[in-house]
């Protein structure tokens, strides 16, 4: 009881010496500043124990056990002063466990109150073993992350729960670290959004993409001086989003405080040097920035999965109701503004958040966008109540973003799935596993006959046509091998194709089966069971699979590819391809190849239609034109982009020299011009005067000179150009006498004339 008091009270001088992860000036700073945040640590071994209340604990000098043969023991603390107000505590704690123990050996339950005689308590709240916040030293395990409800707490109490395994040796407490931090110095939340009002215009602007929503800059929250000093900093392109849960608890407090308090920790105490999360989103819908770095910066918050992805954070606790510590859904602002952020980061990266790919450090496919324990199976984050909320929020995403996948999704649990359950011998994947928070598994065998397990999938085609078929194996943390030899069977119209996949080698990625013509209805089948040629007692998954409408194609037909038009109403023809499984289909005619800058867009077409007339109101250099094809599923696929020109205007022309040679003939010049698509080529005339008709004498040259000899050396000729453009455009002929006659003709010396003459 005396060294437990004794530490209460002399905590104050004496934690800071001896507190490992500190950070170097950490001391002098707070006293320096009053933003500084504080902190200090209060640690518990055997003797520090002896003032609690016990049942079937042992308290020895090297910590504390279970007493005799009893199965569990609990240990009581008396109310302890905190060595400073905090707004946040965090534990650690070096627990020795028995071959054969779980993790869930030991519960820590806390419960916190303002200082002073008649405050009131908080709950009890379980601090469970975190894996978000690994501490560098591995005999340590990190606890839940605690928030208190106001402003700042002084009291707290303990209640600590050992378990041993059936017929194995008790687990022995042997330390217990707790941290303490008032983070409380620096604006609040509502501050900092009145600041950000303030000083933001708002969304901030994004060439052509999504906008970023508002975010709370770390300059603003982040008041600490060591915040300056993020430490170095990395990079790498984002390709996947992963989404997280503090485990802060979700009794109220204020979110500003607990951002800071997180970032202490992170980058104080655990010694990141920087917050791990990107980005953190409160109950209200907040944004806080987090790591420093801006985009690409390399986070810390999932492991080998840092590197090439963005962690976002929700603040609180989200694990299911019946949990301990228990949770609550995201409220729907959190949901809101996670949506907008990562709907931001999707557009900017194009990354599809219902598809799957390669991290670099990572051996497996993973989700685009995922939980955290999506990533390696090791941890509950975001909690299965977040976790629940991911389909929805990757639907949030595409449909800010407009985004219609190009494939069909048939989950194993989905209704328009017909997902069967042949036999048994199915588990379900663990920690909700599976591209859609499920899958199940069984166990693989090379034996036939009993003990095989096999399911199906019966798609709902609404559509008849080829389909192109992905099936999917979730990376799932069974600590298991899985099979190396899936055998698919798939049924379809043109007969039954089997195709073996390596699960073992294409955990996390959508694995193409083939195309394949499926009809209306559920006559289309796929088969899996747990029998291989390869391996025994392997994980065979049953999970998603996906499908890609093929059936219909438009070929583009007229205008074709290079032409010039000359006339502004355009017709356009193409061909069509399993119609059955077009629901409407337009024109689009734009300025440019991908579309961007359109032109034209025609109503929606029934799929009977294969023409289309529009009427341009100007001339174009370039258009490209192409069909899109709506689907009876939603699902939009586009005829190859077809390039044209549109040019109505006619060239001009005209005969602008001539020149007499000493031997009587003459050097006639013409020139012309168009302003789109070119000069096709000149014909020229001449007529002597008195004569009623012209004579033709050049026709389609693209010369710009030449030789004429008069039929009559005493008549006067008159001359005159037309010229024609590649569009089919023919300029007008020219009226009157013509261009020039030869009774303007100049004289050519001899001197000038042959280099007159050289090129004629």
């Amino acid at each position: 009881m005396k060294r437990v008091l004794f530490l209460s009270s002399l905590l104050g001088l004496l934690l800071l010496l001896v507190a490992p992860g500190r950070h170097p000036g950490r001391d002098s700073l707070a006293a320096a500043d009053d933003h500084a945040i504080q902190a200090a640590d209060l640690w518990l071994t055997g003797p520090d124990f002896t003032a609690g209340r016990v049942e079937d604990i042992l308290i020895t000098p090297a910590g504390l056990t279970i007493g005799g043969s009893a199965a569990s023991g609990t240990y009581l603390s008396p109310v302890l002063n905190a060595p400073l107000p905090f707004s946040a505590l965090v534990p650690q704690w070096q627990l020795d466990l028995p071959a054969g123990h779980e993790h869930d050996s030991l519960t820590l339950q806390l419960r916190t109150a303002p200082a002073g005689p008649g405050a009131v308590w908080t709950a009890w709240t379980t601090l469970a073993e975190t894996h978000d916040m690994l501490s560098p030293d591995p005999a340590w395990t990190v606890g839940d992350f605690y928030a208190v409800p106001a402003h700042t707490h002084q009291q707290f109490q303990l209640a600590i729960t050992l378990r041993r395994a059936p017929g194995q040796p008790a687990p022995q407490l042997r330390q217990l670290r707790l941290t303490f931090i008032d983070a409380t110095a620096g604006p609040s939340a509502a501050e900092l959004l009145a600041q950000q009002a303030a000083t933001d215009p708002g969304r901030e602007p994004t060439a052509g993409g999504y906008p970023k929503p508002p975010v709370i800059s770390r300059d603003l929250w982040c008041t600490d001086p060591l915040c300056d000093e993020p430490g170095e900093l990395t990079y790498y392109p984002v390709s996947h989003l992963i989404v997280h849960h503090t485990v802060t608890g979700n009794n109220g407090g204020d979110s500003a405080a607990i951002v800071r308090a997180i970032w202490y920790y992170h980058a104080v105490t655990l010694g990141w040097q920087d917050i791990g999360y990107h980005y953190l989103v409160d109950a209200a819908g907040a944004i806080y920035e987090g790591h420093a770095g801006g985009d690409d910066v390399i986070g810390i918050h999932a492991s080998a999965a840092n590197t090439g992805s963005m962690g976002v954070a929700l603040l609180g606790t989200f694990n299911g109701p019946d949990e301990d510590p228990p949770g609550i859904a995201p409220p729907p602002a959190m949901l809101d503004s996670a949506a907008e952020i990562l709907a931001w980061k999707a557009d900017q990266k194009d990354i599809d958040v219902f598809d799957a790919g390669h991290l670099p450090n990572v051996a497996w496919g993973l989700p685009y966008l995922m939980g955290h324990r999506d990533a390696f199976g090791a941890t509950l984050c975001p909690g299965d109540q977040a976790h629940a909320a991911l389909p929805a929020l990757r639907q949030a995403v595409a449909d800010r973003l407009g985004f219609v996948p190009p494939q069909q999704y048939y989950d194993e649990l989905a209704p328009e799935t017909h997902f069967t359950l042949g036999s048994s011998g199915f588990q379900d994947g663990p920690l909700s596993c599976g591209i859609d928070r499920h899958a199940y598994y069984a166990w693989s065998t090379t034996t036939p006959g009993a003990g095989v397990s096999w399911a199906e999938w019966r798609p709902e085609i609404t559509a008849p046509g080829r389909y192109r078929l992905w099936v999917y194996a979730p990376f799932c943390n069974t600590n298991a091998p899985d099979t190396q030899g899936a055998v698919y069977e798939v049924t379809h119209a043109e007969g039954t194709s089997s195709v073996t996949v390596n699960q073992e080698a294409d955990l996390g990625i959508w694995v193409p089966l083939g195309d394949f013509r499926f009809e209306a209805g559920t006559t289309g089948r796929v088969y899996l069971s747990s029998l291989t040629n390869t391996d025994n007692g392997a994980g065979v998954w049953f999970d998603a699979l996906r499908l890609q409408y093929l059936g219909a194609t438009a070929t583009n037909q007229v205008p074709p590819a290079g032409v010039w038009l000359h006339e502004r109403q355009v017709g356009f023809g193409w061909q069509l391809s399993d119609p059955a499984g077009v629901q409407s289909q337009s024109v689009r005619v734009a300025s440019d190849p991908d579309f961007a800058s359109l032109v034209h867009l025609s109503p929606p077409l029934p799929p009977t239609v294969l023409t289309y007339t529009h009427t341009f109101s100007q001339d174009y250099p370039a258009l490209y034109w192409q069909v899109v094809l709506t689907s009876t599923q939603g699902q939009a696929s586009y005829s190859a982009a077809t390039p044209f020109g549109l040019d109505a205007t006619p060239p001009t022309s005209a005969v602008t020299g001539l020149y007499r040679l000493p031997d009587g003939r003459y050097l006639v010049t013409w020139q012309g011009s168009d302003a789109l698509s070119g000069i096709a080529g000149y014909t020229l005339e001449y007529r002597a005067t008195g004569d009623p008709g012209w004579t033709p004498w050049l026709s389609g040259t693209l010369a710009t000179s030449a030789l004429f000899t008069p039929p009559d050396a005493q008549a006067t000729y008159w001359f005159r150009s037309q010229a024609s453009d590649p569009a089919g455009n023919l300029e007008l002929p020219h009226a009157g006498d013509g261009d020039l006659s030869t009774d303007q003709a100049l004289l050519l010396t001899h001197a000038i004339m042959l280099p007159a003459l050289r090129k004629p």
